[in-house]
């Protein structure tokens, strides 16, 4: 028996999700054509994730399919799209999560994804301490990114290499960057509460 399931499929990837089961399986056909490894946990496809979840919401939008149901499209129900799933896709974009060492986002982490089919991404998160708000746009060659510290809260930033300015500032020279690390794909460092811009050029 083959549960039900949705899904999307790139020439490269398959995206698949059981929603019965609340499962997810993502398979790398150019390395696995017999969909024998599930890569859906692996963090070095993070990215591709997250790009296959965003195509696998424009599809259920496009052909009107409610949330974790299958239906005929006819039905005066299928109006409604999956909302949910959109508002935690941006999450993903975004990049907003919180640190597993710290409680109700006093310390929280934004980390966005930057899928080549898409120009723009934003997403707001109410926390015990005020919004959290990340957003990122193409602007030419650049991406230019925003993001919102609530008071009293700090995070920590990661990106991917490339050269950054944050609040016209080189982000090396900045005074609002604290702990700034840059390693072999990415580079990160911490802020405090405040509202900045930044722009890489990757």
């Amino acid at each position: 028996m083959v549960h039900r399931h949705e899904g999307v499929y790139n020439g490269r990837y398959k995206l698949m999700n059981f929603y019965d089961l609340k499962e997810w399986e993502l398979y790398d056909l150019k390395k696995d054509p017999n969909e024998m490894k599930n890569q859906i946990n692996n963090p070095e496809y993070a990215a591709i994730v997250i790009e296959m979840k965003v195509e696998l919401e424009k599809l259920r939008v496009q052909y009107k399919v409610p949330e974790n149901k299958v239906q005929d499209i006819s039905s005066p129900d299928a109006t409604f799209h999956s909302a949910t799933m959109r508002k935690n896709a941006l999450k993903e974009l975004t990049g907003i999560r919180p640190d597993p060492k710290s409680v109700g986002f006093k310390h929280f982490i934004i980390q966005p994804f930057f899928p080549d089919s898409l120009e723009f991404a934003k997403a707001t998160y109410d926390c015990m301490y005020g919004q959290i708000k990340s957003e990122w746009i193409r602007v030419g060659g650049n991406i230019e990114i925003k993001v919102e510290v609530p008071a009293n809260t700090s995070s920590r930033i990661v990106l991917p290499k490339g050269n950054l300015q944050i609040n016209n500032k080189s982000v090396k020279k900045a005074a609002c960057v604290k702990s700034y690390k840059i390693g072999s794909k990415s580079q990160e460092f911490e802020l405090g509460s405040g509202v900045y811009t930044m722009i890489l050029n990757q």
